[in-house]
């Protein structure tokens, strides 16, 4: 199991269009292959930062999941709305 913890400072102005892009991305990404668990979440102290936290079943289903129609589409459009570049960790399970 893979889990990725991917953290995004959107500008403050376009929290909404975030969101809007965002919601779009859900239920396609959860129905992919190998997705075991895909949300998003909004840090209450701070609403420009959002972190999707993902669990996928092996490496090669989130390169699928990072090669997607959805992602391809939809990813240009997101990163309009970065205040800065997007923190991405790809985690293992030790235990």
């Amino acid at each position: 199991m893979i889990k990725v913890i991917a953290k995004f400072t959107v500008k403050a102005d376009s929290i909404d269009t975030f969101k809007t892009i965002t919601a779009k991305m859900i239920e396609p990404t959860r129905a992919e292959a190998g997705c075991l668990d895909y949300k998003l979440y909004q840090d209450q102290n701070d609403p420009t930062l959002f972190i999707f936290v993902e669990e996928w079943e092996s490496g090669a289903a989130l390169d699928a999941h990072l090669n997607s129609p959805t992602l391809v589409e939809l990813g240009p459009q997101l990163e309009k709305t970065y205040a800065k570049d997007l923190e991405l960790n790809i985690l293992d399970l030790v235990y």
